[in-house]
């Protein structure tokens, strides 16, 4: 998961840098992956998680199957977790995954 996400922001991004951040919040792991790239806009957003949605494949003509945030999805489910998305202009984008912890 944490590959594709790191792909997704190096591939889709075109930022010059990307970070990876995780830390532990209350029963959470959270990971965090930013890029300093253009703004995603609300209408590509929203199907960002959905297979196949190659809309910004299209629009910047870039390569792949569209496949790779669906699998991150998937996987953060299986695990109990979730993952989103949020980009704003000037800010970048960030993709959160939370799992959660074990008990005991």
């Amino acid at each position: 998961m944490l590959w594709n996400l790191l792909v997704n922001a190096i591939q889709h991004g075109n930022a010059q840098q990307v970070s990876v951040r995780a830390r532990k919040e209350s029963d959470q792991a959270l990971i965090e992956v930013h890029n300093d790239g253009p703004e995603i806009p609300e209408d590509v957003k929203a199907n960002l998680f959905n297979p196949l949605g190659r809309e910004r494949n299209v629009v910047r003509n870039q390569e792949g199957l569209g496949l790779g945030l669906f699998i991150c999805k998937e996987i953060a489910n299986a695990h109990g977790g979730t993952i989103t998305a949020t980009s704003a202009t000037g800010v970048g984008t960030t993709f959160t995954v939370r799992l959660h912890g074990r008990a005991g």
